[in-house]
């Protein structure tokens, strides 16, 4: 997760719908935008706003830049 990403998201966010932080804060945008479902259907209305963004940043580069990854557990040797 780029958190830097996802807090400037969110402002570009409000800025196009103040409404949005009255309705969620930001620390449930992080958890929500966990959500595949969530993050894809705000992709696409972000898509909706910036005629570019989706090209720019396809689907799945974008689920990588909002969720959070767990660690990977370091290899073992047999």
């Amino acid at each position: 997760m780029d958190e830097k990403y996802l807090n400037d998201l969110y402002n570009w966010i409000v800025k196009k719908d103040p409404s949005y932080a009255n309705d969620i804060p930001y620390d449930s945008f992080v958890q929500k935008m966990q959500d595949s479902s969530y993050a894809q259907k705000m992709h696409s209305w972000i898509g909706t706003k910036d005629a570019t963004f989706t090209t720019d940043l396809p689907l799945d580069k974008f689920l990588t830049k909002v969720k959070i990854t767990a660690p990977q557990p370091a290899a073992q040797e047999p």
